[in-house]
């Protein structure tokens, strides 16, 4: 969440008009680069699932998020891929640290 409101924050992309409105989900208030929705999916994908199968499922959803956002209108396609990628990244990094300081058995 703090990534998301540094970035939306640092970006400032305003949302326009322009783009296709639906009914499925109220309209965001916030700036739209990057999706915040698309980045704490792909986080969550790679921190949550501690087994390599349930990672691979979990990105398939994010996936699936990121798709969600551009479908109802709220994003553009560069707009997710900037969230699935500080998203991956973060996830990627937080995932190390846990696994650093996991105990070892043995």
């Amino acid at each position: 969440l703090v990534l998301t409101r540094v970035l939306k924050h640092h970006f400032a992309v305003p949302r326009t008009d322009d783009a296709e409105s639906s009914s499925f989900a109220r309209t965001p208030t916030s700036t739209r680069f990057p999706s915040g929705h698309t980045l704490a999916a792909f986080t969550s994908a790679l921190v949550i699932p501690r087994s390599r199968r349930g990672r691979v499922v979990a990105v398939g959803f994010a996936a699936l998020v990121a798709w969600s956002r551009v479908r109802v209108g709220h994003h553009r396609p560069a707009d997710v891929v900037a969230g699935a990628a500080a998203g991956s990244i973060s996830g990627a990094c937080v995932a190390a640290l846990l696994a650093a300081g996991a105990p070892t058995s043995g």
